[in-house]
């Protein structure tokens, strides 16, 4: 059996594909050669080193012959014994895996936020035939925000591309805001970042920002709540005058219950944070969980998520934030108790 390329047969669509592994080892091996070629005539030693480095146990018995002695023009011997490559290059083509996985992204409702239809549809038309990996359809999601943010409106989608243009090029903006309880206002900003909030569904705008008065400070902006955003042509914001650069780091340490396999889910739940955990001789297992403080509101969502089966034991400000949402809540159910709404 020919380890790592070859001619397999793909599970999922039961076709003959030639060389289906994404980074196949075979793939791996005539790439590094070729890099090798470009620079000198390499040599059947070269050839064995490659293969040995890259390849398994049988591969060298395998393939060594194989690269030698190829119907396929991809090296060629010269007079004094080396090799060469006669092509500038033969770039990789995509196994059918991943075709059906950017058939799946494309058809993601969050990449009209990052290419516009002509792009989409030419993108589509290139993979037509080709059956997506997954489907919307085949994930149910749970405790989910019933408010995601609008990405099919055409001018949430145009205050999304300027925010993109603007971090990549680092040009500062004039926004103007509507907050949740408050008049619009007009601020400037730097642009440093766009988080994304799964459990909100929602996209944010991390910026630095000046305000009328002269107040300069870090500020969160939920894009969906951006009324308007242009190019900055008057007075443009300095860049970073006053303003720590330098983000902030904080460490949350929970106590996660055994119960109701808890700290496999929140391994899962906070798998795109730094996060170490170790068991206690109670059983229990602490994690830690490093975020930006910019996030902590995040965290507070996602720790709320797993109501008693959760302890937040650090930082202060975390479990301040936790007392004073659950008192809330307590008082919002005492009032619908009193008003007779609950019974």
């Amino acid at each position: 059996m020919i380890v790592g390329g070859g001619m397999k047969q793909d599970p999922m669509s039961g076709e003959n594909v030639l060389f289906h592994e994404m980074y196949s080892v075979y793939y791996r091996i005539v790439a590094r050669l070729m890099e090798r070629a470009e620079g000198a005539p390499f040599s059947a030693g070269d050839i064995r080193k490659a293969v040995e480095e890259l390849g398994f146990g049988e591969t060298q018995a395998e393939f060594f012959t194989k690269l030698r002695n190829w119907d396929i023009p991809v090296f060629c011997q010269n007079d004094d014994g080396t090799y060469s490559v006669p092509l500038e290059s033969v770039p990789r083509p995509l196994s059918l895996l991943e075709k059906r996985w950017l058939a799946s992204i494309l058809d993601d409702r969050l990449m009209r936020l990052f290419m516009d239809d002509e792009e989409i549809a030419r993108l589509a038309s290139s993979l037509s035939g080709v059956k997506p990996l997954y489907q919307k359809k085949d994930f149910h999601v749970v405790d989910g925000a019933n408010d995601p943010d609008p990405y099919a409106s055409s001018r949430y989608r145009k205050t999304f591309r300027t925010l993109l243009d603007a971090l990549a090029n680092g040009i500062s903006l004039q926004i103007r805001y509507r907050p949740r309880n408050g008049d619009e206002k007009d601020v400037a900003v730097e642009p440093t970042a766009l988080q994304y909030s799964g459990k909100d569904d929602k996209f944010r705008l991390l910026c630095e920002g000046r305000y009328g008065d002269g107040r300069t400070r870090r500020i969160v902006m939920n894009v969906s709540r951006i009324v308007t955003a242009d190019v900055c042509d008057k007075n443009p914001l300095p860049r970073g005058v006053g303003i720590e650069t330098k983000t902030k780091t904080k460490t949350a340490v929970v106590s996660l219950s055994s119960e109701r396999d808890t700290p496999e889910r929140a391994m899962m739940h906070f798998a795109n944070y730094e996060c170490v955990s170790y068991a206690r001789e109670d059983g229990n297992i602490v994690m830690n969980i490093k975020y930006n403080a910019e996030d902590e509101k995040e965290v507070l969502i996602r720790v709320l998520a797993f109501g008693p089966q959760i302890r937040v034991l650090e930082p202060d400000s975390l479990v301040s934030m936790i007392k004073e949402r659950l008192a809330r809540q307590k008082n919002l159910s005492n009032l619908l108790l009193n008003s007779g709404f609950i019974v």
